[in-house]
């Protein structure tokens, strides 16, 4: 049975790549699936972020675009996408470049047996302090909620229908592993797969910064002492 997939983009400042990554995805899916939507949430941009996905969306009729009038965080841009998604799949991926859509094609079979295929990268990129900020997270994410994943933070192919019963609270980063705490919690069916990922070539991230790794922390620690 062919699968429908709803790929959501949340973009904030990615003029360098938002057309790119758009592009990419139109140009794979059809060899994955008849029936697909390109949601791109411009998350509050201040660059030419909006106005490129506007041009796109107006001449692709698969592309839809949403936007936030201030930056809202990682989080609430694909809690936005989710809640305009209309397919049986949904698939956040950043619009930076440093996914190749072309390895979704990895995630489907195994959502088949799944509610959740979460990918892991095989070798990650980034900056010493970024690779100490994610381990900390892991350890705390295992310490704390017990969750084993092994890349919380990476792309993961969801059911739609999970989020009829999981909210998602987190307006940044931490988005991913709340959800996958609830989805553990509600027995919902866990698959990992071995993916690649790149470095980014264009813009700055605005997860890789002092600020968001302790607002990060802070959102963690919230939610253990809120869900205990």
């Amino acid at each position: 049975m062919m699968k429908t997939i709803s790929v959501i983009i949340p973009a904030y400042n990615e003029e360098g790549n938002i057309k790119k990554a758009v592009q990419a995805c139109v140009e794979v899916l059809p060899s994955l699936t008849d029936v697909f939507e390109i949601i791109v949430v411009d998350d509050g941009s201040k660059d030419g972020t909006k106005q490129i996905a506007e041009e796109l969306a107006r001449y692709t009729s698969s592309v839809k675009v949403y936007h936030h009038a201030f930056n809202k965080g990682m989080g609430a841009a694909v809690a936005t996408g989710i809640s305009h998604a209309r397919y049986e799949l949904v698939f956040p991926i950043p619009a930076d470049l440093q996914f190749d859509i072309r390895e979704l094609s990895k995630f489907l079979p195994l959502i088949a047996s799944s509610d959740i295929v979460a990918g892991y990268r095989v070798q990650r990129e980034g900056t010493l302090y970024r690779r100490i900020v994610t381990f900390t997270n892991h350890i705390l994410l295992r310490m704390l909620f017990g969750l084993k994943v092994k890349d919380p933070s990476w792309v993961k192919l969801f059911r739609r229908r999970i989020f009829d019963s999981i909210s998602i609270t987190s307006s940044g980063f931490f988005w991913e592993a709340e959800v996958l705490i609830k989805a553990v919690r509600n027995k919902y069916r866990i698959q990992e797969v071995e993916v690649h990922s790149y470095p980014r070539m264009r813009g700055k991230s605005s997860g890789g910064t002092f600020r968001a790794a302790v607002k990060t922390f802070f959102t963690l620690l919230k939610f253990w002492f809120q869900n205990r």
